[in-house]
């Protein structure tokens, strides 16, 4: 398999498990269309463009890293804070 394919999947398999893992964890804290709105927040990153490519590229990729998901979902298992799990999961399934 080439190194593009293996991408897909893992995107993939990292899609389903957060979804999985919101919908297991999340007790229904968020009414469905608040779920939808904050699973497509990272890609109001694009506003970044408004001030030239360099600065709209490192501020979209800024927040399209598994890494920021997973801080929210720490974040929110460190301070007991259910509603941050949940926005984490559904960030990292971004």
């Amino acid at each position: 398999m080439n190194a593009i394919l293996w991408q897909k999947l893992e995107g993939a398999a990292v899609f389903v498990s957060a979804l999985v893992a919101y919908w297991l964890t999340s007790n229904e804290e968020l009414a469905w269309w608040a779920a939808v709105l904050w699973f497509f927040a990272p890609d109001l990153s694009f506003a970044a463009y408004l001030a030239g490519a360099r600065v709209g590229a490192l501020g979209y990729n800024a927040v399209h890293v598994y890494g920021f998901g997973v801080a929210v979902i720490a974040g929110g298992l460190i301070f007991g804070c259910p509603l941050a799990v949940a926005l984490g999961w559904l960030w990292l399934g971004h």
